[in-house]
């Protein structure tokens, strides 16, 4: 559990400093990484 709590807090950094067309791309590989939903990533 603590790999994914490590790879979301990562991906939040880079999401939250990136411009619009990245938030898409980021949240994509959020979601392979996770399984999770666009939603609930």
């Amino acid at each position: 559990m603590n790999s994914r709590a490590e790879v979301t807090t990562r991906y939040a950094k880079a999401y939250v400093k990136a411009v619009k067309g990245d938030k898409g791309r980021i949240l994509d590989e959020v979601v392979g990484v996770t399984g999770w939903s666009r939603d609930n990533a």
